[in-house]
């Protein structure tokens, strides 16, 4: 869902009724909102209220990218997945976490924001995984037929349902490519 042009008041207080959804569900977000930080979440809402929009935020620590993200995310009522690295994370912890992200935005068809930070890619793989992502919305060889098979049946029939004529696998890529959404911080 876009939203329209408002004034920077309007927005100040829409902002800030994001951030106190996404505080009553999540984590308290500071309580204080900057310019720069209306700003960022205005710049960050025209990017991922698109379909297939991602982004890249660079900059420097503490100019509160992330707490914009999450204000963004309440605001839009999307999913918020952050991975939850630990000593023995590694390409196949990676690779169940995609699964996750694109199964709730594929076959549920959910909006997700799903935040990576560049301390997440412990490995090179990561990253190609992302890219491979980002360009087509799957990522091939990441489901094996068995782990495919119990996504078909609700595929085909939100596909059915929707009029759409390619196959299930097809319809798969187009809702992750649509409701998926990766930030990287």
């Amino acid at each position: 869902r876009r939203l329209g042009q408002m004034s920077s008041k309007d927005w100040d207080s829409y902002v800030d009724k994001g951030k106190t959804v996404f505080a009553r569900e999540n984590w308290t977000l500071k309580p204080y909102t900057t310019e720069e930080t209306l700003d960022l979440s205005s710049r960050i809402d025209r990017v991922l209220s698109a379909p297939r929009g991602s982004l890249l935020l660079a900059g420097r620590a503490g100019v509160g990218r992330r707490e914009a993200v999450c204000a963004v995310s309440a605001i839009h009522g999307a999913k918020l997945v952050t991975l939850k690295m630990g000593k023995n994370f590694g390409i196949k912890q990676f690779k169940a976490e995609l699964k996750n992200v694109m199964q709730l935005a594929g076959v549920e068809e959910e909006q997700i924001f799903f935040i990576l930070e560049d301390n997440n890619f412990a490995d090179s793989q990561f990253l190609d995984l992302i890219n491979s992502l980002l360009s087509s919305g799957e990522i091939p060889g990441l489901y094996s037929p068995e782990e495919m098979e119990p996504l078909l049946t609700p595929l085909k029939q939100n596909a059915s349902n929707e009029g759409y004529n390619g196959d299930a696998i097809s319809f798969f890529a187009r809702n992750v490519r649509k409701n998926l959404h990766i930030i990287l911080i």
